[in-house]
């Protein structure tokens, strides 16, 4: 277990647009990236750089289909919704997460490892699971070049 190295870190408040959607298996993430990114270039939307790319998976715990999950993107200024997007100002949050390299095939264990760390740290959970792509499939097919963030919302257990 001690192969991950659990952080927490702020995200800060920021601009970002996003889609949301309910998918029937998770490798359709990528269905709302394309969606989110035909958005962005309909609105004109200047990019944070580097992004901050993230997708949230809304439901409390992990299901097998019909997951509901979110996919933003970080902006600067301000943009309207498209039919597809909405662009929203996200709030600020505390998050316990993992930088990891390679394949999603390693989430159960790092999702264990993260659990335990928040057990142990006095931790709980108090927003979705979140993925933030450092270098994502959509910029490399190869799954060896993939760096992914994975985390959760968290606050300090009283």
């Amino acid at each position: 277990m001690n192969q991950y190295n659990v952080v927490v870190k702020e995200i800060p408040e920021r601009n970002v647009l996003s889609v949301r959607g309910i998918l029937a298996d998770y490798t359709l993430e990528g269905e709302l990236w394309q969606k989110l990114q035909q958005s962005v270039k309909e609105t004109e939307a200047k990019m944070k750089q580097p992004p901050l790319n993230m997708t949230l998976f809304h439901d409390v715990e992990y299901v097998e289909k019909d997951a509901d999950v979110e996919v933003q993107t970080s902006v600067i200024g301000e943009y309207p919704n498209t039919e597809t997007a909405e662009f929203i100002k996200a709030p600020a949050f505390t998050m316990a997460s993992v930088v990891f390299s390679g394949s999603f095939d390693q989430m159960l264990k790092i999702t264990q490892t993260i659990a335990n760390w928040l057990e142990v740290n006095e931790y709980k959970i108090v927003g979705p699971m979140i993925n933030i792509g450092h270098v994502s499939p959509g910029e490399d097919p190869n799954p060896d070049n993939w760096v992914t963030e994975s985390g959760f919302v968290v606050a300090k257990s009283a």
